[in-house]
This record gives C-alpha cells, structure tokens and sequence, in this order.
C-alpha cells in the first residue's frame, strides 16, 4: 500500500512540474522572450527527416519526386522569408518607437 501511495506522489509531483513548466513558457512567450532559433532547429530537423522518408518511401518516379520536393522547398523558403521579413519589420517598428534618451552627440 506504501509503495502505491508513493507512486502516485512522484505522479503528482512530476504533473505539478511539467504545469509549472508550461505555466513558465506562457508566461514568457506572452513577455516577448520565446526561445524561436530552437523551435525553428526542430521545424527544419523535421522538414528534413520527412523528406528524406518521403523520398525513400514515395510510391512516384524519381522525376515526379523531384519536382514535389522542388515544390515544396520553394514553399517553405517562401514562408520563411515572409517570417524573417516580418520580424524584421517588427524590430524596425520597435526600435523607432522607443522613446529618445535625451542625449545629443
């Protein structure tokens, strides 16, 4: 019974972390400070390992394969250059939106 009721306090006590945890990220990511290099790392790691299945496992020609590759890259560079072009254009707005220090050179 002892063995039982600590089984299921390392279950609450790792739910209560894992809450604390995203409690944490939301918290953050309504801040501004997310963490996007890694979840950008991740997306492009998966891109990657996806394509490379779809390649060994694609039912089409080699051509036909190819060109849906070539395809879906283009639409990606797309999407990522209208992300950074975005942010970019945030940053921008940020920087001439701040308040001057009142200093002069």
């Amino acid at each position: 019974m002892r063995d039982r009721a600590d089984a299921v306090s390392d279950t609450i006590a790792d739910k209560y972390e894992d809450a604390l945890d995203r409690l944490e990220a939301a918290g953050a990511a309504l801040q501004g400070r997310t963490y996007w290099p890694s979840r950008v790392t991740g997306f492009l790691l998966g891109v990657g390992v996806g394509a490379g299945l779809g390649i060994l496992l694609a039912p089409a020609a080699g051509v036909e394969t190819r060109e849906a590759i070539r395809g879906k890259a283009a639409a990606i560079k797309d999407k990522v250059v209208e992300s950074a072009s975005t942010m970019t254009g945030k940053a921008s707005r940020s920087v001439t939106s701040m308040p001057s220090t009142g200093t002069q050179g």
